[in-house]
């Protein structure tokens, strides 16, 4: 019996698989309204996940000879750590890392350890006055002498004994390493940057320290303002800049100061090392990459679990569970209609199966099969495409997005498998449940079921009418509501006002007959829309297609737009799009750091990129000022002001929890604190944003400017605070100005007055034309040419569309939502091709000339628009409003919509519609005849 029932399944598949692969614009359309949105949100899920190290990897990262890398942190918790790698710290500036001696207590007896040390980032030059071995302060004025802007090159240095260089160095090029504290080897690319060469000199410089901190912790404090010379000794192999010599420069200033600085060890003679003294070493802030480790990998079991963000899981169901509805939905309104009137030309087939034996249920299970095939596909499709992305994804977006495109949850795929064939069998169900009710008898004698002229009672209409109504208002009320709820109630909401629109179609068909009645010369339009309603099951999908492909469109643009909108509110910046500003990638000093950026300014101006520049300060002993907040504007201990709350002064005061509460970014390119500017008016109106003009002169008037609406009182001031001790430091005018990244900006004047020292931090430049994104990145490129130590950063100018950094992503949403659009519509409208050729064959026997069947045709194209175009683009919009509205996950702040792309999209549509209508009219040579009705 199973025998025979796995024969019959196999026939089953077969038939299936046959039918699908017949009818393949319809498979192919199922596979890719399934695959698309299962893909994109694979990838947002990817990118909410910070990338992993694997095995081979962590492997390929220790040195030959090795059996591991030891590093000791100034952590204040212990670290918890997979074999791979080890995940990111914070060096506290008051604790110590673990000593040798205190590493070897968890280690085998025989284990050894050789200790190497890392540098902050360090200036390379050619014309400092040092002597190979000699050290100085890379400040003093005998030291810098006139740097060359293009000599001047950036690398990091690594100082080990002669045991530990020879395991670290790279494979040699030319000369040989470092046999004392004179020579240095430097990396290949180091060596071409420079245009230096074994015997030839060079400098290092380590500017001051700017407060930033890394891994390394306090490193840069503990050698700033420090310079070495060194001969060059040997080029290693190697495509960054790097440098490695003996440990008498960066080895004995760690050593005199080691608190908050990392500790980096070599780790020998441990092959046997286990995984458990690994996690002891752990558990003393000690992190441990071991060979020995990664190759007998600890059981899963004894893995950490990795601590889970709640709010990133929330997002993880959320975004699953909108993808899988969205394709539910597609898959109705698109595919179900296309596997519906398959079944309708396979009803003489499936009768003949039933006449010959076959159980009516085996009708419905090759529907079934084919639904759970496509779905299959669909998923497996996704999975691939998100696996093959991720890689790319991560490789491109590196530099923008940090860390991401993590590996997916095992779980995901597992799911994305079950998901795609559950999808495709819930799209083919309708057809399957027809035809498990199938009458062979009636199907033989080619009878359709009578359904009349499928007119739909006023009763209906008003039904449909209250169903979509009452999914607008849920809609509408969505973003009134607490925050939990209203993203709950969006999806029912939704669900209610598309099926109300889609019931409501035939009584827009009508509509477009009564249109007809009254235009004098619409007779066609009349019979069109009479033939529409009478022939639901060729123009219903047809039209369906339209209005969810319309509300699709509507929808994309409107939350591409939103989302980028919301970016250029919440995103701070020292000058207004179209402007750019320059620093310097490592500080040296006020003297050195003008002469560079002014060089690499006049440049710049002579190729005629340039046409002004203005001058920025900051604080030159770490002073900050905290603007407080205004009366009546203040939150509890513990919350902040949100984004909104921040950026209009209109706004309501809405306190959040402070790691959720208004904190604007740093942009400005330069690792000297921003958290306080100085300005001179007339630079601060070279910024060109919104404001600026009346913010100088409160700036001139000895006020100050800040970018929290909530800290101007009513009366236009602002109360400073010294941050360091919370104290009054004055009251004086106040100017908000909206996106400007400083959160106080004074005058110099200003700053003398209250005994603020500054300094020289780089330059706003104003362009001889406003600066679109490429134009950005060609006068990044051109700065760079002329020294490589410095920054540009700016905010690029909208282009002709309306886009700005977001251009890539939003082309490509918007593209793929107006190209699935014009596919899905022109397979909708092909659907019907029997059905319409019979309409054409009879007006052919009556008389009709090619051109009044092409008339026709346009007709037919129209009733479709007509009822499906402006109901999409209502449905768009009453749902892309209140999901916008609702600011789900803070990713909306505002409302906006890409008039020019929506319009383009909406243009493609209306051409696919009429290019399908006219290819479907053109003439033929033989007549079809109508089947009985």
């Amino acid at each position: 019996m199973v025998g025979v029932r796995a024969a019959r399944m196999r026939t089953l598949l077969r038939l299936a698989l046959r039918d699908a692969a017949r009818h393949r614009g319809r498979s192919l359309l199922a596979v890719a309204v399934i695959a698309v949105p299962l893909t994109m949100i694979l990838l947002v899920l990817s990118s909410m996940t910070p990338p992993a190290t694997d095995r081979d990897t962590a492997l390929g990262s220790l040195p030959e000879g090795t059996d591991g890398i030891v590093t000791a942190t100034a952590s204040t918790e212990p670290l918890t750590q997979r074999p791979e790698s080890i995940p990111p710290w914070i060096d506290q500036e008051d604790r110590f890392p673990a000593s040798p001696s205190e590493i070897s207590a968890d280690l085998p007896d025989q284990a050894r350890l050789l200790e190497w040390w890392n540098s902050p980032t360090l200036l390379m030059t050619t014309d400092l006055a040092l002597d190979p071995g000699d050290q100085s302060r890379a400040s003093s004025a005998a030291a810098v002498g006139e740097l060359d802007a293009e000599q001047l090159r950036t690398l990091t240095l690594h100082e080990a004994s002669p045991e530990a260089l020879d395991l670290l160095l790279p494979p040699l090029v030319d000369g040989s390493a470092p046999s004392d504290g004179e020579g240095v080897v430097i990396s290949r690319a180091a060596a071409e940057h420079g245009g230096l060469k074994v015997g030839d000199t060079l400098q290092l410089l380590a500017p001051p320290d700017t407060g930033w901190r890394s891994t390394d912790g306090r490193i840069a404090a503990v050698m700033e303002d420090s310079a070495r010379g060194y001969t060059v000794a040997g080029i290693a192999d190697g495509d960054a800049p790097e440098a490695w010599a003996l440990p008498e420069w960066v080895a004995p200033l760690t050593a005199a100061d080691q608190s908050g600085v990392s500790r980096h060890f070599l780790l020998l003679d441990a092959p046997d090392l286990s995984w458990q003294q690994v996690r002891d070493l752990n558990s003393d802030r000690v992190g441990v990459i071991s060979r020995a480790v990664l190759e007998d990998y600890p059981p899963h079991d004894e893995l950490p679990l990795l601590p889970l963000d709640p709010s990133v899981v929330l997002a993880h169901i959320v975004l699953s569970a909108l993808a899988v509805v969205g394709a539910a939905v597609l898959l109705v309104l698109l595919v179900t209609p296309a596997l519906t009137i398959g079944a309708e030309r396979q009803r003489r087939t499936m009768a003949l199966m039933i006449a010959q034996g076959a159980h009516p249920r085996d009708a419905a299970r090759i529907h079934l099969g084919q639904g759970a095939v496509l779905g299959l596909l669909g998923s497996s499709l996704a999975l691939l495409l998100a696996l093959a992305g991720i890689p790319l994804l991560r490789a491109l977006l590196a530099s923008e997005l940090g860390p991401a495109f993590g590996p997916l949850p095992w779980y995901l795929p597992a799911c994305l498998l079950i998901v795609g064939p559950l999808l495709g069998v819930g799209a083919s169900l309708p057809p399957a449940i027809a035809a498990a009710r199938l009458d062979p008898i009636a199907a033989l004698a080619a009878r359709r079921p009578a359904a009349g002229a499928r007119r739909r009672s006023p009763a209906a209409v008003l039904a449909a009418g209250a169903i979509a109504a009452a999914g607008a208002t849920i809609l509408l009320l969505a973003p009134a509501l607490p925050t939990p709820l209203s993203g709950i109630v969006l999806l029912p909401g939704s669900l209610l006002l598309l099926l109300g629109a889609l019931l409501m179609l035939p009584g827009l068909f009508g509509l477009a007959g009564a249109l007809g009645d009254v235009v004098p010369g619409a007779t066609m339009l009349r019979v069109a829309a009479r033939d529409a309603s009478r022939h639901l099951g060729r123009t219903a999908p047809a039209a369906s297609a339209v209005l969810a492909c319309t509300a699709s469109l509507v929808l994309v643009a409107t939350a591409t737009a939103s989302f980028q909108a919301s970016r250029d509110l919440e995103e701070v910046s020292m000058v207004a799009p179209g402007r750019a500003t320059i620093g310097m990638e490592t500080p040296i000093s006020d003297e050195v750091d003008r002469s560079l950026i002014a060089s690499v300014l006049t440049h710049l101006e002579d190729e005629g990129l340039v046409a002004d520049h203005a001058s920025v300060l900051s604080s030159a002993d770490g002073t900050w000022l905290e603007p407080a907040p205004a009366p009546g504007r203040a939150c509890p201990s513990g919350e902040g002001p949100d984004t909104m709350s921040a950026i209009d002064p209109d706004a309501p005061l809405l306190c959040v929890p402070e790691e959720q509460a208004y904190q604007p970014g740093h942009t400005f390119p330069s690792w000297i604190g921003n958290q306080l500017t100085v300005m001179a008016p007339e630079d601060l109106r070279a910024t060109g944003l919104d404001g600026a003009e009346e913010a100088a002169d409160v700036v001139a008037a000895g006020g100050a400017v800040v970018n929290d609406a909530t800290r101007v009182s009513v009366d236009g001031t602002v109360e400073l605070l010294r941050g360091d001790s919370g104290e009054p430091l004055a009251t004086v005018p106040g100017a908000f100005v909206s996106g400007f990244e400083p959160a106080v900006t004074i005058s110099p004047e200003t700053a003398r007055a209250w005994g603020i020292p500054t300094r020289y931090v780089g330059e706003v430049i104003v362009p001889t034309d406003s600066l679109q994104a490429g134009d950005l990145e060609e006068l990044r490129e051109a700065a760079l040419a002329e020294s490589p130590v410095v920054q540009v950063s700016g905010k690029p100018a909208p282009d002709a569309l309306g886009l700005t950094s977001d251009r890539r992503w939003t082309l490509f949403f918007v593209g793929a939502a107006t190209v699935l659009a014009a596919v899905a519509t022109l397979l909708s409208m092909a659907l019907g091709r029997g059905e319409y050729a019979a309409d054409l064959t009879t007006m052919e026997s009556l008389g009709a000339t090619p051109a009044q069947r092409r008339h026709y045709g346009a007709m037919q194209a129209l009733v479709l628009l007509l009822a499906g175009l402006p109901t999409g683009m209502l449905v768009g919009f009453t749902i892309a409003l209140p999901l916008v509205g609702t600011g789900l996950f803070g990713v909306f702040l505002t409302t906006s919509v890409h008039r020019l792309l929506l319009a383009t999209g909406l243009a493609v549509l209306v051409l696919a519609v009429g290019a399908s209508a006219a290819v479907l009219a053109r003439p033929s040579g033989d007549l079809i005849p109508r089947t009985q009705d």
